[in-house]
């Protein structure tokens, strides 16, 4: 037959062809993983690897990716061009300063982007523009000073938003206009002075509004008009000295106001009569002299009140509220208020599931156990073992104890007797009888205690 043989020439082209393919497969094979990152199926974790940049993959899937606790400074355009399938998204605790436009373009499923703790001070107009199915937004812990009012249009779909801890000092009037679907707002610790008349518009869903640790003067509730689902308010830690209604319509989702730690030196009678539905009212350490009843019996729904640390007046005009504490069902302060704790949020973002406290092994706890258990059972059969040696070799020693005991017991009671006896003659056949009036304690400063007595011609003294 015919036999056919390659040149060594041709042999050795066709071994470096095949070697430049097998090379060109090695980064679809083994590449996709970026260097010093942890890989789990479609899930990349890069944190605490000293980049200084967005690393790039081969692997056009990836489901989420996590850079946390890097040195990051930038985001150019098209950063995440790599990560095009992307659900989350975390860079906090990083440097990032400068969020250029179009960073983010090309994410369309993602649904989670987590940016806080960094020191970013200014975002374009169109940064979140493509993101149209996110749901978590995190923008805490940076140096945002203002926003532009286009900044989040087009998220129908964002559920939380986290703005804490920045320098805002305005909200754009619409801002949140297209936030349809915006459950969990948090404005908290900015410099926020006054809230626009239309800057919740469009807010059709918020539950939670946190607006604590600001530098609001005065609250106007007509300014939460178009809050028709809110549950819960925060307002305390603020410099709110005037309470205005200014509402023509019932409030009936309200059932949590917060207003602790302001400067309200007087309410008026018909703020909270467009809240029927609220449950708990906090009004601690405000700089309250008096409080008509009427405010409080005005919100039959009412089961917490926080009203320490007031500078409460002890006069007449105090009564009526006492009355009304004493009658009231619910809880009342001090013991109410447990300080400036965070509470906890709807939907909030999980970052880690690590345990700072494992659990200790079953091993250890079942031989910790046992050990107890032998030592406890040792001291009852010594003690037992003690009394038995204590009866058989000295009862007559026991008995003289026994009998001294009694016969001390016997002499203190006839002591006590005489002395009875005694002070019943000084003081005479009569004595006398001081009724103490029935009436709550309400008012708890630290000078002391002012106690109203309700006396049977109804009329009150203090």
């Amino acid at each position: 037959g015919l036999h056919f043989e390659w040149p060594l020439g041709a042999r050795m082209l066709a071994a470096l062809y095949a070697m430049s393919m097998v090379l060109k497969m090695l980064p679809a094979l083994g590449m996709a993983c970026p260097p010093k990152c942890r890989c789990e199926k479609l899930l990349f974790y890069c944190d605490s690897q000293g980049f200084h940049s967005v690393p790039n993959t081969t692997e056009k899937g990836s489901l989420g990716l996590s850079l946390r606790h890097n040195y990051i400074t930038e985001l150019e355009r098209d950063q995440f061009a790599s990560f095009s399938q992307l659900t989350w998204l975390h860079l906090d605790h990083n440097q990032i300063s400068t969020v250029r436009e179009d960073s983010f373009q090309g994410l369309y499923k993602l649904k989670e982007l987590v940016l806080s703790s960094n020191k970013i001070f200014h975002l374009p107009n169109t940064t979140f523009s493509q993101l149209l199915n996110l749901q978590n937004l995190d923008l805490s812990f940076n140096q945002l000073s203002s926003l532009h009012p286009e900044l989040f249009y087009g998220l129908r779909k964002l559920q939380t938003l986290h703005l804490r801890s920045n320098s805002l000092r305005t909200i754009p009037v619409r801002l949140f206009w297209d936030c349809r679907s915006l459950e969990f707002l948090d404005l908290s610790t900015n410099r926020l002075r006054s809230l626009a008349r239309n800057g919740f518009a469009g807010l059709i869903k918020l539950r939670e509004l946190h607006l604590e640790h600001n530098q609001l003067t005065k609250i106007n509730f007509a300014h939460f008009l178009r809050l028709s689902s809110l549950n819960t308010l925060f307002l305390q830690w603020n410099k709110i000295s005037n309470l205005t209604c200014g509402m023509e319509w019932t409030w009936g989702t309200l059932e949590k106001l917060d207003l602790t730690g302001n400067e309200i030196k007087a309410i008026d009678v018909t703020v909270f009569e467009t809240m029927p539905n609220l449950k708990t009212l906090l009004m601690d350490n405000n700089k309250l002299t008096t409080l008509d009843s009427r405010i409080l019996s005005s919100l039959p729904s009412l089961t917490m009140v926080g009203l320490s640390g007031n500078l409460w007046e002890c006069s007449a005009k105090i009564c009526a509220l006492a009355t009304w504490l004493g009658a009231f069902q619910g809880r009342c302060s001090p013991h109410l208020h447990m300080g400036d704790e965070e509470t906890p949020t709807t939907a909030g973002m999980v970052v880690t599931t690590e345990e700072p406290f494992p659990e200790p092994s079953n091993a250890i706890f079942t031989q910790r156990v046992i050990t107890g258990t032998m030592a406890l059972l040792f001291s009852f059969f010594f003690i037992i073992f003690i009394v038995f040696i204590s009866r058989k070799c000295c009862p007559p020693t026991l008995r003289r104890i026994r009998q001294c005991s009694m016969i001390q017991n016997h002499r203190q009671l006839r002591s006590q007797t005489r002395l009875h006896m005694a002070s019943m003659s000084d003081q005479g056949p009569y004595n006398e009888y001081e009724p103490t009036h029935e009436g709550p304690f309400i008012i708890i400063n630290g000078y002391g205690q002012c106690k109203c007595q309700q006396l049977p011609y109804k009329e009150c003294e203090v």
